[in-house]
């Protein structure tokens, strides 16, 4: 019986051991978590750090924005100094045109101020002398003076008596009857001379036109012996 026990126990202790090897070569089926506050408190700043080195999507986007908002406001900022830039150079242009009209102006009249002088000097000496002979004179000295004094300014009296009727040159005022096919649509009296400045119209003449009809009583100088037509 003594001998049979202590086969026995030699078995156990045997099993024991077997299974005490087994035991440390397997793999634990559990996790060890350090629960120190210290051990906690480390983990917890770590991961805060890795946080902010790493933004989130969102602050990304958030950032993407900002930038987009800062152009959008930097060229809305650009663009209204731009038009006040505009507005400022539109200010002094016609600061600068009025000043020049004005200047033109002054000119002009001071150029035609002389020929009001010589029509008070022909007017003062028709006066004293009573001679019509050097009135028409002074005028017609006067009157080319004027003329001329519009030529320095670019301006030029038309021609257009004897010329084809041209409605962007002339304005009709009335007809007159004429003796010959030929003169007809073609101006036979000037009322108002009309005037270029450079090549343009400063003014249309204002003019008789001439009209041929057969049959009409028309006498020698080429007028209706009634009255003109219109």
């Amino acid at each position: 019986m003594k001998i049979k026990s202590k086969e026995h126990s030699s078995s156990s202790s045997n099993e024991g051991a077997q299974k005490e090897i087994k035991g440390k070569n397997s793999t634990p089926s559990f996790r060890v978590v350090d629960k120190r506050f210290f051990a906690k408190q480390g983990g917890e700043e770590k991961d805060e750090e890795e946080s902010k080195k790493v933004p989130s999507y969102v602050e990304k986007l958030e950032n993407i924005i900002a930038e987009k908002d800062k152009k959008i406001q930097d060229a809305m900022l650009a663009l209204k100094k731009l038009q006040d830039d505009q507005e400022n150079f539109k200010i002094r242009l016609r600061k600068d045109a009025s000043k020049e009209i004005e200047q033109g102006r002054r000119a002009v009249l001071q150029e035609i101020l002389p020929v009001v002088d010589n029509f008070d000097r022909a007017l003062e000496s028709a006066k004293q002398n009573r001679d019509f002979d050097s009135l028409l004179e002074g005028l017609i000295l006067v009157r080319n003076q004027l003329i001329d004094i519009l030529g320095t300014f670019g301006v030029k009296r038309m021609e257009s008596l004897g010329k084809k009727f041209d409605p962007k040159l002339h304005e009709v005022i009335t007809q007159v009857p004429v003796n010959s096919e030929d003169e007809d649509g073609m101006v036979a009296g000037v009322i108002n001379e009309g005037y270029f400045l450079g090549d343009m119209v400063l003014r249309p003449a204002r003019v008789a036109v001439g009209k041929y009809e057969k049959g009409d009583g028309i006498n020698s100088k080429g007028y209706n012996s009634s009255h003109p037509q219109e």
